[in-house]
């Protein structure tokens, strides 16, 4: 099951983990992207993330078969903040369960 959501809360990140952890693959890799300190040489205390929830929704979920098809994938699951976030809160979370982890490292650097 892919599972792909838009919040404005911080999300459990637990339960995007738990959807990977299936006993057909040995293991997964993640993603989490922080809002950082900086942008274009600026200090900053946060960012304002809007989003047009029910489309980005239907393009991330477009995104996650997608890349369960290229990369030989099980499963796939990810989240996307939207509202403002201070720097140090998450702002994206994906993670992936490959059939065969070189599969998806390949994919993660290409």
């Amino acid at each position: 099951m892919n599972l792909f959501l838009m919040t404005e809360e911080p999300a459990d990140i637990s339960v995007f983990r738990e959807n990977l952890l299936r006993q057909d693959a040995g293991g997964f890799c993640s993603f989490e992207g922080w809002v950082r300190c900086t942008n274009d040489g600026r200090s900053v205390s946060g960012v304002e993330y809007v989003a047009f929830v029910p489309l980005a929704t239907s393009e991330g979920q477009a995104i996650l078969e997608e890349a369960q098809q290229r990369f030989n994938i099980i499963a796939v699951s990810a989240m996307h903040r939207t509202s403002y976030l201070r720097v140090g809160e998450i702002a994206v979370w994906i993670g992936a369960k490959p059939r065969i982890a070189m599969q998806l490292l390949k994919g993660a650097v290409t």
